[in-house]
């Protein structure tokens, strides 16, 4: 769905057909604000757009990585490859990718797979490798939506969350709080029962 097409719905939760209480810029905002909060709390499988595939090159004595810039949660337990090729299973059940760059090739079996710990912002495995690759698969956080005909990342079933959201939100600057907390109530309900769907 488009940002336009998003605010206008806002608004229609909103009571305010055009602009007045809320400018563009500001509803744009809150939408964008919106989708990175349901695509932080959505279940992974639940959004694969947003499912990432993380190549790092081993150098010699190298043990930790800079997180990607748009990293929410790992999702896959880094994996060593080698500079021939990798064959990776995705992170979820019954469901099998290929990862395929200029450098790599197709069918060949993973290698090593790390103990790994996140924390401030890096990526640090257990033991060291001198060649080949590091990867992993992460959740990113949904691309902002800059235009109007920017479209969401978020998949069409879950769009209505990020709409609740930003409506939610946007009540608190008038203060209609009562209002705000009702949606954002019903809102969570909607995430655990989507979360809670037959994997």
């Amino acid at each position: 769905m488009q940002l336009s097409e998003l605010r206008t719905k806002v608004r229609y939760h909103l009571r305010e057909a055009t602009a007045n209480t809320w400018t563009d810029i500001e509803l744009n905002s809150h939408i964008n604000l919106a989708q990175r909060y349901i695509g932080s709390r959505l279940r992974p499988e639940l959004i694969p757009a947003l499912i990432v595939l993380k190549t790092e090159t081993i150098v010699t004595s190298i043990l930790s990585w800079s997180l990607p810039t748009d990293y929410v949660e790992m999702v896959s337990s880094p994996y060593h490859v080698s500079a021939a090729g990798v064959y990776t299973q995705f992170p979820f059940k019954d469901t099998q990718k290929f990862a395929e760059t200029a450098s790599f090739g197709t069918n060949h079996l993973m290698y090593q797979k790390y103990v790994s710990v996140v924390t401030d912002g890096l990526l640090r495995i257990s033991q060291l490798r001198t060649d080949g690759f590091l990867l992993y698969y992460y959740l990113s956080y949904p691309a902002d939506l800059t235009i109007d005909s920017s479209v969401t990342e978020i998949p069409e079933g879950y769009v209505d969350l990020v709409i609740l959201k930003a409506a939610a939100d946007a009540l608190i600057k008038t203060r209609q709080l009562d209002e705000s907390n009702l949606l954002l109530k019903y809102l969570e309900g909607r995430i655990d029962m989507a979360n809670k769907e037959k994997k």
